[in-house]
């Protein structure tokens, strides 16, 4: 279904129709409102269209699509400043760690927007097994298969770029 050339009208409905719910879900774990996910999905699948976004570019239709929209609801949460008022443990995996503080003390002195902002600074790798664990909700070995690498790859990731993303946090927090 893909290949060199832009994804036309008919395809484009055929992946709306196949991908819909689970895009939509996506969206509305981050948002938590339906009407607004449904928008998000259908101004995603708009974009395509209106974009000419060849389809050779799309490797992963589905992982595609669902970064995609997770970005696009992060967006708009940020546009709209609503964040603030979403507990951070609903978010993420505030796991506690051995030998340190637990995660609920670490994140607790940050403000999800600016996890998410910071977030944004990670190395791809990073960000992208950061962003399908912490709002997509995710598994390592789902995020292993969408992304086309060993669940061992995904978790060394995770660690570290959850260990980079506080360091950023601590650098903002003592400069901002």
């Amino acid at each position: 279904m893909f290949g060199k050339k832009p994804i036309d009208k008919t395809e484009l409905e055929d992946l709306y129709r196949i991908h819909f719910n689970t895009l939509f879900t996506t969206a509305q774990r981050v948002t938590r409102d339906a009407a607004l996910s449904e928008d998000i999905v259908q101004d995603f699948f708009l974009h395509l269209l209106d974009a000419g976004v060849a389809k050779s570019h799309i490797r992963n239709p589905e992982a595609y699509f669902r970064t995609s929209v997770s970005r696009a609801a992060i967006q708009h949460i940020n546009k709209v400043r609503k964040i603030n008022a979403k507990p951070l443990e609903e978010c993420f995996d505030l796991e506690t760690e051995t030998g340190s503080q637990s995660m609920n003390e670490a994140w607790s002195d940050y403000q999800l927007e600016d996890i998410i902002l910071c977030i944004k600074h990670l190395p791809d790798g990073y960000r992208l097994v950061l962003e399908k664990h912490l709002f997509d909700q995710l598994k390592h070995e789902e995020i292993a298969e969408d992304l086309a690498l060993s669940p061992s790859t995904v978790r060394s990731q995770y660690l570290r770029g959850k260990k980079r993303l506080i360091q950023l946090l601590e650098e903002k927090q003592n400069h901002g």
